[in-house]
């Protein structure tokens, strides 16, 4: 029996698929169910599935162009003061960077259909964590810095507030490996240490196929920096027994962010 294959982002921030996408070489296509979890008050949900929606793509870019088209026909009419030509040419910038991001969410839609795509999709304003308690979660002006932990060395942290949680191992243990085939990223500022000791101590690696695994390890946790990265070090150790390889996560710079793979 062919298993389903599921796409999960702990730490969705925005457009977390399409970074997924980047570090696994999959489109969406390849899965038959895609879900994300994002802590932040104010997740937008709604307008993060639009980048699922293949009409809503096409629509933005039409209107794109159309705006593009009109402002260079401003500048090709030779009548603007140097103030009014700088200002159109920084929206004409900022109109190619939005069409290539875009052109990018396009792609990566492969060949889904309109219909197949959104309804495969499932978006959660949860953080994953070890139980369904709820956790103190706080926010920083960078939100891909925002996390569970107290202490964390980057990011300005400006409030915090009690965020929804799931019990990450009891969702995944949902997906049983005679069915499922997992794709898991999780990038979430910190709390990857306690999720990670509660999936081995359930023993979720044992119970649920998980194929690929993007691991961001955050050690810069004041006072806590050693310990974490001896952390990191045996937690290697544990997951090398469940994959078949790794190697440091492509579009990162630091050595501890690691995609196990099999």
């Amino acid at each position: 029996m062919k298993k389903e294959t599921v796409m999960i982002v702990c730490g969705w921030y925005q457009k977390g698929g399409e970074s997924f996408c980047l570090v696994s070489g999959k489109d969406y296509s390849f899965f038959d169910h895609i879900i994300g979890f994002e802590a932040k008050n104010g997740f937008d949900i709604e307008k993060e599935l639009s980048f699922f929606d293949i009409s809503f793509l096409d629509k933005r870019m039409q209107e794109n162009r159309s705006v593009k088209n009109i402002l260079q026909k401003q500048i090709s009419s030779g009548k603007l003061n140097s103030k009014q030509l700088n200002d159109i040419n920084k929206r004409l910038k900022k109109l190619q960077l939005e069409f290539g991001q875009l052109e990018k969410s396009m792609r990566l839609l492969g060949n889904t259909t309109h219909e197949q795509t959104p309804k495969k999709v499932k978006l959660y304003n949860k953080a994953v964590w070890v139980n369904n308690n709820g956790v103190e979660f706080y926010e920083a002006e960078s939100s891909g810095s925002s996390t569970v932990l107290q202490g964390k060395k980057t990011g300005v942290f400006f409030k915090t507030y009690k965020a929804d949680s799931c019990d990450f191992v009891e969702f995944l243990n949902n997906f049983p490996r005679q069915k499922y085939r997992l794709y898991i990223s999780m990038n979430i500022e910190g709390a990857e240490f306690q999720i990670l000791e509660d999936m081995f101590q359930r023993k979720v690696f044992d119970n649920v196929d998980i194929h690929e695994f993007h691991l961001d390890n955050h050690t810069n946790i004041a006072g806590e920096e050693i310990k974490l990265k001896e952390q990191v070090k045996k937690n290697h150790r544990l997951l090398l027994q469940y994959f078949r390889g790794s190697k440091q996560r492509l579009a990162s710079c630091n050595p501890e962010d690691i995609f196990y793979f099999n």
